[in-house]
């Protein structure tokens, strides 16, 4: 037995204390748990292949996921405080790729969100949404026009959705569109939950000249209820550093464009 094992918490506890953290930070490597809770990679290996039975985690090369329920449709306080630190250094990322005199699409996603805090120093934009967070965040900057998509307002989400948002969508033209989904698949392309707010999504990039989607590491390799757009459809995935290599290298195999944000102490 190795040595880091003796002492420690019984293996249902562990067990226990290993989801609590997964559920906060939604993936984690074997090596960074052993390091956490002081016992060896084959004993954090048997805890995962545990927790896997019992279908609350995913197993991944070198460690593994938090299982979702990909026909759950989060509510906007939960999407808020999943994966922020991801969402913020992808938002940083694709600030890259806005420039002046832009025509910007963006959806009701908590990463569009990000990206709309960092748009307050770019000259001449016109940004619309129809994610009533978004409009909040950039209604006071004075470099932008404000476009906010009337409808039914989903309360869950505090986006507007139906025919009338549809409608106005459909009459607009983008220079660029930046949305997010639930999951993202090599061969299933980009899926989400709820079917209005998928047609919204599917709008913003078919009248835009360039559309990126904001996808966390956490949501790769995973199907949810419907098809967004397929993968020709967009010019770029962007995602955090945290994808695993081996999941990289399935979307390099396939020539879809992913590009990383870099780590936290890479972006200031």
């Amino acid at each position: 037995m190795n040595n880091s094992d003796q002492n420690v918490l019984l293996p249902a506890e562990r067990q226990k204390d290993i989801y609590q953290y997964m559920m906060r930070h939604n993936s984690a490597k074997v090596n960074e748990l052993a390091q956490i809770f002081k016992v060896s990679d084959m004993t954090i290996r048997r805890d995962l292949e545990e927790l896997e039975k019992r279908k609350l985690v995913v197993r991944t090369h070198g460690g593994a996921i938090l299982a979702e329920d990909m026909t759950r449709d989060l509510n906007v306080e939960e999407r808020e405080v999943q994966q922020l630190d991801k969402k913020k250094r992808m938002a940083a990322k694709a600030k890259e790729f806005v420039e002046e005199g832009d025509l910007l699409a963006l959806d009701a996603s908590t990463s569009a969100a990000e990206l709309a805090k960092l748009l307050y120093d770019v000259p001449n934009l016109t940004v619309v949404t129809n994610s009533l967070l978004v409009a909040n965040i950039v209604q006071s900057y004075e470099n932008l026009t404000l476009v906010l998509c009337g409808g039914i307002m989903r309360k869950e989400a505090r986006s507007f959705i139906g025919p009338l948002a549809e409608l106005s969508l459909s009459k607009l033209n983008f220079t660029k569109a930046f949305f997010s989904c639930n999951a993202i698949h090599p061969v299933k392309g980009m899926t989400d939950t709820n079917v209005f707010e998928i047609t919204m999504k599917q709008l913003m990039i078919k009248r835009s000249k360039q559309a990126y989607a904001l996808i966390d590491s956490s949501k790769f390799n995973k199907v949810a209820f419907s098809q967004v757009c397929p993968f020709a459809d967009i010019a770029a995935v962007i995602t955090d550093d945290g994808l695993d290599e081996e999941i990289n290298d399935q979307y390099r195999q396939r020539e879809i464009p992913v590009i990383l944000a870099p780590p936290a102490t890479e972006s200031g």
